[in-house]
Order: structure tokens, then C-alpha cells, then sequence
């Protein structure tokens, strides 16, 4: 967690067990703590490097399972919760997505 990947990889997972992913940006307000790479362990000097990097990038097979916000199938806005408009851009990453997805059972929650 908090690596590189690693938001790409449980976005693309949790869409292929057919768990909802939600996109809340509209709604909520992330806090980050400020913090140094300390704890990063073995690591070459980048806070982008390191064994839990190199992990995360493993989960990644291939660039079908770099999933971002865009592959969200809600959004929490402050209407509630609702499902994304069907944009031309959407359509676009639905129909490269649905292959994934299929292959993994859960493309009919696209």
C-alpha cells in the first residue's frame, strides 16, 4: 500500500471479483500525512523503488490490469451514489476493459 501499482492493481482486482468500485472524488476530501521513505526497506534512494514496488509491479501481468478512477463503476457525488455517464471516452475503456474483466467472470457489471 502506497506504493507504485499497488492503487492500479485493487482497482483491476476488485473489479474482477465483481466487487463495486467507487469513485468518491467528487465527495471526499483525502488527508495524506506528510512523511519521509525511511521505512522503505532496501530501497535504491527513490520513494518509488524498493521491494514492496517491485512486488506491486509483479501484480500488474500487464498493461490490461493497470485499472484507474476512470474504471470506477460508481460515483458518490453529492446527489448519492450513481453509476457514470456513458461518454465516448467511457465507451472506449469499457470495450478494452471487457475482455479483462470477462476472462475473470466479472464483466457484467461493466
Amino acid at each position: 500500500v502506497g506504493r507504485p501499482a499497488w492503487d492500479n492493481w485493487v482497482i483491476y482486482h476488485a473489479r474482477s471479483l465483481g466487487v463495486p468500485v467507487i469513485d468518491a472524488t467528487k465527495t471526499v476530501t483525502p488527508v495524506h500525512q506528510n512523511h519521509d521513505y525511511g521505512h522503505i526497506p532496501s530501497g535504491t534512494g527513490s520513494a518509488w523503488e524498493g521491494p514492496e514496488a517491485d512486488r506491486n509491479r509483479s501484480l500488474l501481468v500487464n498493461q490490461k490490469h493497470i485499472f484507474t478512477l476512470n474504471d470506477a463503476n460508481w460515483l458518490l457525488t453529492p446527489q448519492g451514489l450513481q453509476k457514470p455517464s456513458l461518454t465516448l471516452r467511457r465507451a472506449r475503456r469499457l470495450i478494452k476493459t471487457f475482455r479483462t474483466l470477462r476472462s475473470h467472470g466479472s464483466a457484467s457489471d461493466i
